[in-house]
């Protein structure tokens, strides 16, 4: 029995066979089922959607297995190039707790895009100097005055 959420993201990128939100998450429910034949999954009704704080986004409940202890709902946060897809395995009986958290961190989301075309590849360093200097207006202020100079270190 699970006693405590597990969570976990990654970013999917939209390719010919899955180009839409949905078709991902249909390809990711599939993919458990050909593993779990009992698995059902649900839409659920989000606050994301209705709020209007977010784009096109898609929260689903899955019941895997008895031995995953609990509900996963799933978040998807469409992008232009991809998918931001947040998995959240819960506790049992725990749902609206959790979920309300699950639905705070995809509001926090931050989805950033590089134009790569002709571009070299940007080093780790390099990466964490973009994304500071990507940050909404005010927090890179905030970085920087918090004296954690570790993210704008630079090869």
């Amino acid at each position: 029995m699970r006693t405590c959420p597990f969570l976990y993201g990654s970013i999917v990128l939209k390719r010919e066979e899955v180009s839409t939100m949905l078709a991902i998450a249909s390809e990711d429910e599939r993919r458990v089922v050909q593993q779990y034949p009992a698995a059902k999954f649900r839409r659920v009704r989000s606050a994301l959607a209705s709020s209007g704080d977010l784009g096109s986004t898609l929260l689903r409940e899955g019941t895997i297995d008895s031995s995953h202890g609990g509900p996963e709902y799933r978040l998807y946060i469409d992008a232009p190039k991809g998918v931001l897809r947040l998995v959240m395995l819960c506790p049992a009986g725990q749902d609206q707790v959790y979920l309300r958290a699950l639905e705070w961190i995809g509001r926090g989301a931050v989805m950033m895009w590089r134009r790569d075309e002709g571009n070299v590849s940007l080093t780790a360093s390099q990466l964490r100097v973009v994304g500071c200097t990507l940050f909404p207006r005010g927090v890179r202020q905030r970085v920087l005055e918090s004296g954690d100079r570790e993210l704008l270190v630079t090869d």
